[in-house]
């Protein structure tokens, strides 16, 4: 990828909010940064950029930035383990994905997996979150409703280093905790046999892992980043159909 984050629309960092890459922000539209925030990295727009930015200022042509439509899910889906919406519990309408494992060799959800890791769920246009789990797979999600939100602490990782970690046609809120994923405060032992930790396996409750995302993310809609109290770790690329926008600090 050119960029480590790109949005055909706006890129908008709200107040108090800290986002900081090793890559470059591009927009189609501008990048503004808002009173009491700052944004360290390059960044390249068509439309201009106002704020604390600390990084390289550059302009680019609207057909530079070119960002996939939804069409981009469908080689994944055409591939992917499906699986039913309504094995998932519902909160309020909206789908949960909690305390969970998706892996080539793990799926706590209905139990068959795809040796890829790639995993498809039709949400039937209700919202889905997705939290305190831990995934190594590709996540295609479509009909999410509302949207979709990844929260809490969850250690996400794509199942190979060249596939995304998550797909959504539809709106995306990112708020992942600053707290790592705790296998003693879920009660749930996320590395079993066949589903290593950094090659290790056990039977205890007790491995900690990092609250991150290592993978491409991709929404055909609104990324929102929220809340001030969320730290975003995406060690791979954030690229949005729409805005990408909030106070979340980041780091991508």
């Amino acid at each position: 990828l050119a960029n480590a984050a790109s949005a055909q629309q706006d890129i908008e960092l709200q107040m108090f909010g800290v986002w900081s890459s090793d890559g470059r922000f591009a927009s189609g539209s501008s990048v503004s940064v808002a009173s009491f925030a700052a944004l360290t990295a390059d960044c390249a727009t068509v439309g201009g950029s106002s704020g604390s930015i600390y990084g390289s200022l550059s302009s680019i042509a609207a057909n530079d930035l070119q960002i996939p439509s939804a069409s981009v899910l469908e080689p994944y889906v055409a591939v992917a383990t499906a699986v039913n919406a309504s094995l998932l519990p519902k909160l309020s309408g909206t789908i949960q994905i909690d305390k969970c494992s998706l892996s080539p060799a793990v799926n706590s959800i209905s139990g068959e997996v795809n040796s890829s890791g790639i995993y498809f769920i039709d949400c039937g246009n209700s919202p889905i979150t997705i939290s305190n789990s831990r995934l190594q797979c590709t996540l295609v999600l479509k009909n999410v409703g509302s949207g979709c939100k990844v929260d809490g602490s969850l250690y996400w990782e794509a199942a190979r280093p060249n596939y995304p970690a998550l797909l959504v046609d539809g709106p995306l809120e990112l708020a992942l905790s600053r707290d790592p994923l705790k296998e003693s405060s879920a009660n749930v032992n996320f590395n079993p046999a066949g589903y290593p930790f950094r090659g290790v396996v056990d039977a205890s409750k007790v491995t900690v892992y990092p609250s991150q995302i290592r993978g491409l993310v991709y929404c055909s809609g609104r990324i929102q980043l929220s809340s001030g109290l969320s730290q975003v770790d995406i060690f791979g690329g954030l690229v949005s159909g729409e805005k990408i926008r909030g106070m979340a600090d980041l780091f991508v």
